[in-house]
């Protein structure tokens, strides 16, 4: 029977999850968009529970899918990067996620790249000090 893997991207604008064979062959695929909140040109964030909803829709679909073309083997995430979602201590979301695309940020982290602290950080972090940086 033909082994499948599912690679599943939890993107900035949609989640997409794509079935491959043990040949690298393409064999399904989903998708489920959802907004990113932009209420002014600084903010761009997302809805947690719009993201996770996606997730299962397209998890599902191809889960469902992949059932009827082989064996799964695999199952692989990838996510957006530099967002960041406040929760609590029950793990339940405090704010909306707040997205590599967000610049609130851009003031205070300008003022930060160029002091003292901002340069240790940088050294001993290697990311640039930049508002998209959580």
């Amino acid at each position: 029977m033909t082994k499948l893997s599912i690679g599943v991207d939890i993107g900035t604008t949609s989640t997409k999850a794509v079935i491959f064979d043990d040949q690298g062959q393409e064999r399904g695929k989903s998708q489920k968009a959802y907004p990113l909140l932009t209420p002014n040109t600084e903010t761009a964030e997302q809805n947690p529970e719009d993201i996770v909803l996606a997730v299962m829709h397209t998890l599902t679909e191809t889960i469902e899918k992949a059932q009827t073309l082989g064996t799964l083997s695999h199952i692989a995430f990838s996510a957006q990067m530099h967002s960041l979602l406040l929760v609590d201590k029950n793990m339940q979301p405090l704010t909306k996620s707040i997205t590599w695309a967000d610049n609130r940020a851009k003031t205070i982290a300008e003022r930060y790249k160029h002091s003292d602290k901002g340069a240790t950080l940088y050294y001993n972090t290697g990311t640039p000090i930049h508002a998209m940086s959580p």
